[in-house]
């Protein structure tokens, strides 16, 4: 009896071990969703290339041509050195312009200079000539455009001596000012030089930084020179201004009825001859000459070509007849003399209105 009972709990020991019924059920509380997690995988990074850089917008150059022969300056200004003069109505290409548009940056025979852009016509009068930066144009972040022909001193006064000439429409780099508010520093050929502020249109004045030079008493800018010893071996630097090509050109009007030219000429050896243009919106116009040392020989070209004369001796006054918006040429030289001669004047213009 009791080998039977074995027997059939051994049976049916196998028989639950064979179904997988477990006998025991844990005591677990399971969550109502599980959700399965896959094991972490490491997912790579995108390897970062460098794009090459953007390269800067270029404007095809334009093309088009001058009306005269003009000097190609190294710089916006007529005291910037030429790099040679470009023929009357040569093809040139136009690549830029200053801020100002006074000046462009053109392109002829493989050399890249300014010439002023009223001896400019492109060939395409509707075409947007690019805007050149003021550190494009001449390494500064200031500029000052010329309000009329006036000297550049060696410092901040009209005591300190002239280092040379600068017209109306010339563009320049501006370095500084002086405290009293009434000089600016401009780049002038390999330095530096000096220029009233009457004479200079600058913008941005208050972030131009004031440099360390003592200002000096200033007499007004347009008064009878007193005179000057100078030396009788002073020879003129050669300035490469021709009839076609004058040294500067002023525009006499309500806004600017009065400008002051200085000026020097030697012969037989230097610069010979100055040629200055002018217009004017009124019937007549003053002329007045005055000289320091020697005496200028001044001829009028008119529009119609002829010549005329003019009273040239020191502080001597001529009144012309003007055809308003035609131009005028004023040719200055040294008396005809076999010795040596230098003479330094000024040219005063001034417009007559009724």
């Amino acid at each position: 009896m009791h080998s039977k009972t074995n027997f059939l709990l051994i049976i049916s020991s196998l028989i639950l071990a064979g179904c997988g019924v477990e006998t025991a059920t844990p005591n677990t509380t399971l969550p109502e969703f599980v959700t399965a997690t896959l094991p972490p995988t490491a997912t790579p990074f995108a390897t970062h290339t460098p794009l090459p850089p953007t390269a800067a917008p270029t404007t095809a150059p334009i093309t088009g041509r001058t009306t005269t022969e003009v000097n190609l300056r190294q710089g916006t200004s007529t005291a910037s050195p030429s790099l040679g003069t470009i023929p009357a109505f040569s093809n040139i290409l136009i690549t830029g312009k200053d801020a100002s548009g006074l000046w462009v940056q053109v392109t002829f025979n493989g050399s890249t200079g300014w010439v002023r852009a009223d001896y400019v016509l492109a060939d395409d009068a509707t075409a947007e000539i690019p805007v050149l930066g003021a550190e494009a144009v001449n390494g500064f972040g200031f500029r000052g455009v010329v309000l009329r022909g006036v000297n550049i001193r060696s410092g901040p006064g009209t005591n300190f001596d002239s280092l040379g000439l600068l017209n109306q429409n010339d563009v320049v780099p501006v370095t500084g000012r002086d405290s009293s508010g009434g000089w600016f520093q401009v780049e002038y050929q390999d330095g530096t030089g000096w220029i009233a502020a009457e004479f200079l249109q600058v913008e941005n004045v208050e972030a131009i930084p004031v440099v360390n030079a003592d200002p000096q008493v200033s007499e007004p800018s347009e008064v009878t020179p007193q005179a000057e010893v100078s030396s009788p071996l002073q020879i003129t630097q050669l300035d490469h201004d021709s009839q076609n090509a004058p040294l500067a050109v002023f525009t006499l009007g309500e806004n600017i009825g009065k400008v002051l030219f200085h000026g020097d000429v030697s012969a037989p050896a230097g610069d010979t001859e100055d040629w200055l243009g002018f217009s004017g919106n009124s019937k007549e116009a003053v002329i007045q000459i005055l000289c320091s040392t020697g005496s200028p020989h001044v001829e009028l070209i008119k529009p119609d070509k002829t010549l005329e004369i003019l009273l040239s001796e020191c502080n001597t006054t001529n009144t012309i007849p003007l055809v308003p918006g035609q131009a005028y040429l004023l040719k200055i030289s040294t008396s005809l003399s076999s010795e040596f001669t230098h003479t330094k004047y000024q040219i005063k213009l001034e417009s007559v209105f009724p």
